[in-house]
């Protein structure tokens, strides 16, 4: 007998049923073709008022190019909206999830962050990355192990279980983004300093310990998204980081989990 066959029989229940799958997918589907036929009127409509968008430039140093354009100044729609490939859609908690797109005829790729805000799932954040040539041809022959990026991450949390400032915006770009739903269940958007004020009123939320790394994914070794699980408290983290020469930096931090409540605390300069 198939799994599922030999769990209905015996009364398990091995999943949550949700329908927010095949919700998600369809909002990525209206949301792309609104791309291809630049319909701001309904892109406006997908997306969360934190919303931003980023692509990687060239050179060798990588920097955010537009500086992380928002909702109010986005007028273009992106260059990779016709002929790009959902290569993968995972959900987190109902409430979270991350797509993967892929334009292998062009060397591009794509992660959009969704939340699902009052019941309707929208678009939270767009990082584009291309394996480009000419200047960027040195850096793209630079290997990448995933023990960088996971060693760059290891130095964030160090640094917030310190709350050293400078320690946590030495391992940030500086258009750097954290984002989640608060107890109203409303997107947040927090900047560097944003971020460090709160996490100087709470204590951190790591559950290092408890914490896994769950997968790892490198585009063009240009852009990371780096999956976290804390199985103990049903909470998952994404980290999304861009390459700037050797070194890598964290663009972006995205939590399944719902931030609530204060305590105060103090973080290092």
């Amino acid at each position: 007998m198939a799994f599922l066959e030999v769990a209905q029989a015996a009364g398990i229940k091995a999943w949550k049923s949700t329908s927010n799958y095949a919700e998600a997918e369809r909002a990525i589907s209206r949301y792309l073709a609104a791309l291809a036929l630049s319909d701001h009127a309904a892109l406006d409509g997908m997306r969360d008022p934190v919303w931003s968008r980023r692509k990687l430039n060239g050179g060798d140093r990588l920097h955010f190019a537009e500086n992380a354009v928002s909702i109010d100044a986005a007028r273009e729609p992106l260059d990779w909206a016709d002929g790009v490939w959902l290569t993968s859609l995972q959900i987190f908690r109902d409430g979270m999830a991350v797509a993967r797109f892929d334009d292998w005829e062009h060397d591009k790729a794509a992660i959009m962050l969704l939340f699902c805000v009052r019941g309707k799932w929208r678009v939270a954040s767009e990082i584009s990355a291309t394996a480009e040539h000419g200047d960027n041809s040195a850096a793209r022959d630079l290997e990448t192990p995933e023990q960088q990026i996971l060693s760059t991450l290891a130095r964030f949390y160090d640094a917030l279980g310190r709350r050293s400032v400078s320690d946590l915006a030495a391992v940030a770009d500086e258009n750097w983004l954290v984002k989640h739903r608060d107890a109203n269940d409303r997107l947040v958007a927090e900047d560097m300093r944003d971020f460090a004020s709160r996490i100087g009123r709470e204590p951190p939320r790591l559950y290092r310990d408890n914490s896994r790394v769950a997968d790892v994914q490198i585009l063009h070794n240009r852009l990371a998204c780096v999956r976290i699980d804390t199985p103990r408290h049903a909470q998952t983290t994404i980290f999304l980081l861009c390459r700037r020469g050797a070194d890598w930096v964290i663009a972006e931090k995205a939590s399944s989990v719902r931030i609530t409540g204060a305590v105060e605390h103090r973080m290092a300069g």
